[in-house]
């Protein structure tokens, strides 16, 4: 079904997503028969964003229509992930350990078979725009819920870890679409699905009224004033990410629909999405007062996947958590495609990041600490001023002032935009730096 759908909206266009899948059962059969795992991983991950990065450059993805690169980098991931939990399986059999940061429970002692890869490639809710699931919450979709898989590695012997997977395990066998009727799964699905229509509105809206591309108009932005730009940026780029919140919402109903998210802890509790195995969090996202917050209600799976499967194994690997965090911005920006407006955008979310983790300890310091020590009952005023300082910096100003070179892609639109407003934000960053630096 989900090919079949790949196949209406690309065309001819989706022999590259099959040829990714089949280019992955093919290394992956390798590997495993000449017993060298991390050959597997390396020939995946150049495969795959080779194959994307070339996608990239001769599909016109401006054109207004639909791009197969929008399934392609979503099937990248996937590949990507399913490559290295076989690795890390294959080589736990090889060296009868493993040091890398994969749980058993998404560790593969044997690669799937061609018709299981293509199910779980092109497994219909999730083919477009994700959620990004892990092969081993597909497999147990397929398998309802059954408590061993013959592609599974035995669960460890530790009573916590048992009593903690057969909580989970116990919850998955409640969630199962077969044990679930239509009426109870119709409430959430609908909402969720209504939710993701009013934001698509809400963009489609934004499209008419705050157009993105009077941004690149150098006598529109020599028309207005600093304050009514600032604004007319603001506005025009929250409405403008709206697109992917209505979007994944849909994804999110799709999968909520077919079973594979749903959950149901307990009998005559009602039905919920897994917060796993979602696209996005909406409360989270709109009152998020740090980083580490906002990646956690914005594109969901795919930031868990990025921070498991590239972060912590280069952290794993080097032990260097700044070079780290700049190879994984890297490579998220080239995921995302090549153009300056991607590169910029992460740059800035890391120094941003850095930025405000070295605030929040000045503040701690020179400000919570004295006034906790003569005044204990007010402690909490200056955590909750230095929040309302964290939600704006990063809901009102970054997310917004960083997104619009995000959405304008190319060097000329996003400098002359930045130029007009003064580089207002990046010397903000800069001045908040060197204080929070002063007063370490």
């Amino acid at each position: 079904m989900g090919l079949l759908l790949c196949l209406l909206a690309y065309g001819t266009d989706t022999v590259h997503l099959i040829a990714s899948v089949c280019f992955m059962y093919a290394m992956a059969q390798m590997a495993e028969a000449i017993r060298k795992p991390r050959l597997l991983t390396w020939a995946v991950f150049l495969g795959c964003m080779g194959h994307l990065l070339y996608l990239y450059q001769t599909r016109d993805r401006s054109s207004g229509g639909v791009a197969v690169t929008a399934s392609f980098c979503v099937l990248t991931l996937k590949l990507i992930g399913l490559a290295m939990d076989i690795s890390d399986g294959m080589e736990a059999n090889v060296k009868k350990r493993s040091t890398l940061p994969s749980t058993t429970e998404r560790r593969l002692a044997h690669p799937p078979s061609l018709p299981a890869l293509l199910g779980y490639s092109f497994f219909p809710p999730a083919a477009f725009v994700g959620p990004q699931l892990p092969y081993s919450e597909y497999e147990r979709y397929v398998h309802q819920g059954a408590s061993t898989h013959t592609n599974r590695e035995e669960k460890p012997t530790d009573p916590k870890e048992e009593s903690t997977q057969a909580k989970r395990h116990f919850t998955s066998i409640t969630s199962d679409s077969s044990l679930l009727s239509f009426r109870e799964l119709c409430l959430p699905v609908a909402s969720r699905a209504a939710v993701g229509v009013f934001f698509g509105g809400l963009n489609a809206a934004g499209a008419v009224y705050y157009p993105l591309d009077a941004m690149k108009d150098e006598a529109f932005l020599q028309s207005h004033s600093f304050l009514g730009l600032c604004w007319y940026m603001l506005v025009s780029v929250r409405l403008g990410f709206l697109k992917y919140v209505g979007v994944w919402l849909l994804a999110d109903a799709a999968c909520l629909l077919s079973g594979i998210s749903a959950r149901k802890t307990l009998p005559g509790a009602p039905v919920s999405t897994d917060p796993a195995l979602q696209n996005v969090r909406v409360s989270r996202f709109f009152t998020a007062t740090t980083l580490p917050e906002l990646l956690d209600g914005w594109n969901v799976t795919t930031n868990v996947w990025i921070r498991r499967h590239i972060h912590k194994r280069i952290m794993a690997r080097t032990g260097a958590r700044g070079l780290s965090v700049c190879l994984t911005m890297l490579f998220v920006s080239l995921w995302h495609g090549v153009c300056f407006g991607y590169i910029h955008t992460f740059l800035m979310e890391a120094s941003a990041a850095a930025t405000h983790s070295m605030f929040y300890r000045a503040w701690e310091r020179r400000v919570v600490y004295p006034v906790g020590k003569r005044r204990p009952d007010l402690v909490a005023l200056p955590r909750r001023v230095c929040n309302f300082l964290g939600w704006f910096a990063w809901n009102i100003v970054l997310f917004q002032y960083g997104g619009s070179a995000f959405l304008l892609l190319h060097w000329q639109p996003v400098t002359q935009l930045y130029t007009a407003l003064y580089w207002c934000g990046h010397l903000g960053i800069a001045v908040t730096a060197a204080i929070a630096y002063a007063a370490r």
